[in-house]
């Protein structure tokens, strides 16, 4: 029988998770990591980034907001597993905040996580742009904090390669009590749109990593 918690982790301890398992096979830059746990067994991984590059100069921002840059689970678990662990690492966020996280129709992904866990939909976001260096992800507010400066000639002097994303599907999920979620909710600077559907696909998530239990 599986009895599953989810308890934050180190950052350190999703590294194979997702350079491994997950699609993208990149890291993104972590602020808050969580595993979720079969007893004393480590099955899955949810992280969250700094989202503020994605949603600039609107009156949202005088909230503090992350994105859902990356869920990986073990193969074979139950099918609601996914969207028991997003809801449980939503919980444990500190508050009040906004939560933003994409799916990628490009690979076949709909954001059935999200539509599960009430998550407000708001369309296609245009291509994220962002610079790479060594299979990990930049913004390019942290690249100016690293050089002092961020234009893509500068960048690519120190190995960094821009690159623009493809349009995904944004959701939005409002972390805080009633009041707070109503005031998210009248500064959302995108119109509610009802959930997309259409098929998904499931990733080999299926490569042997070492996990770590919980360290009691």
């Amino acid at each position: 029988m599986m009895t599953f918690t989810a308890q934050p982790i180190p950052t350190a301890e999703t590294r194979s998770w997702i350079l491994r398992r997950h699609y993208a096979h990149r890291m993104p830059i972590i602020e808050m990591a969580f595993g979720l746990f079969n007893g004393t067994t480590c099955v899955g991984v949810c992280t969250f980034g700094d989202g503020s590059g994605n949603i600039n100069n609107n009156s949202l921002g005088m909230f503090k907001m992350n994105e859902l840059n990356r869920l990986v689970l073990e193969e074979g678990l139950p099918s609601n597993t996914a969207s028991f662990f997003v809801s449980r690492c939503l919980k444990l966020l500190p508050r009040p905040r906004v939560v933003v996280s994409y799916a990628d129709a490009e690979v076949g992904h709909v954001g059935y996580v999200y539509q599960a866990t009430n998550w407000i939909y708001t369309g296609t976001s245009e291509g994220r742009r962002v610079y790479m260096k060594d299979g990990i992800e930049h913004h390019r507010k942290s690249v100016y904090d690293m050089l002092g400066k961020h234009s893509v000639s500068d960048a690519a002097e120190h190995g960094f390669i821009y690159h623009t994303g493809k349009s995904k599907h944004r959701y939005f999920y409002f972390v805080g009590n009633k009041s707070e979620r109503g005031h998210m909710l009248k500064l959302l600077p995108y119109d509610v749109l009802p959930y997309p559907k259409g098929k998904t696909n499931r990733h080999d998530a299926s490569a042997t990593i070492e996990t770590q239990g919980i360290l009691f």
